[in-house]
């Protein structure tokens, strides 16, 4: 799932720079992308940020050692993501409400930042950490946006 991710930013980062350029066909691409990258988010965060293989994301097994404070944390950041994934499609494209649909993104990023932070401060887990990363760099391709788009 990692290399779906990483192969999705990386077309989204391509299909930006293309519709930066005003290039054919680049709204297309950027929207696909975008949209599929928010379900993907929506959907397996969990799996993803926990590090869960998709052929056993229905396993029991594969959640007896994640607390429920880790699955939760990981879903609001899938949230967050995926807000933060559509505020940077509105900024791109330039729709209506890109400015509010990224200011929307910021504070779903600083407040997942803000609980996760204060976490990571307490137990000093790694998964958090990854968390907070994670997050600084979605808040700053949407703040990037904001100049380039």
């Amino acid at each position: 799932m990692k290399i779906f991710e990483r192969t999705l930013l990386c077309l989204i980062f391509f299909a930006g720079i293309t519709r930066y350029f005003h290039m054919r066909g680049s709204t297309v691409f950027l929207t696909l992308f975008c949209l599929i990258l928010a379900l993907f988010y929506l959907l397996f965060s969990f799996a993803l940020l926990n590090e869960i293989p998709l052929k056993r994301i229905f396993s029991k097994s594969a959640y007896n050692m994640i607390s429920g404070h880790r699955i939760f944390s990981s879903v609001l950041m899938g949230i967050s993501s995926m807000i933060v994934v559509f505020g940077f499609l509105f900024l791109a494209e330039r729709w209506n409400g890109g400015p509010a649909m990224g200011v929307y993104g910021l504070t779903a990023v600083i407040l997942m930042l803000i609980i996760n932070g204060l976490v990571f401060l307490v137990t000093r887990d790694k998964f958090y950490g990854k968390l907070l990363i994670r997050g600084l760099l979605f808040g700053a391709a949407v703040f990037g946006a904001y100049f380039l788009f």
